[in-house]
């Protein structure tokens, strides 16, 4: 997070990445979910508002998969994007992501 805070993005998103591996491996799905959540933020933070959304929206069917109360963070995550990106540039992002 340091290097988050710092504005490094590029090395803060290879931390966590690195995370993110390690969380998998482990099968920590509650943890993948919050990787991908600083993950989004840091995407967000770059103007990279697909791989955001991306993310935002995969930490969420994580959190509901668990019923884990950070699903609402992951909420909050995407209605704040929705409100950056507009509503046709979202809907047009969230159809990009229905065809992966």
């Amino acid at each position: 997070m340091i290097h988050q805070d710092q504005g490094n993005y590029p090395e803060a998103v290879k931390l966590y990445e690195q995370s993110l591996e390690i969380k998998k491996d482990l099968g920590d799905k509650s943890g993948i979910a919050r990787s991908l959540g600083q993950m989004g933020r840091i995407k967000e933070e770059s103007k990279d508002f697909e791989g955001a959304l991306d993310d935002y929206v995969t930490a969420l069917s994580l959190f509901e998969e668990l019923h884990d109360p950070n699903r609402e963070i992951a909420k909050k995550d995407i209605a704040r994007l929705r409100e950056t990106m507009g509503e046709e540039a979202f809907k047009n992002a969230l159809n990009n992501l229905g065809g992966r």
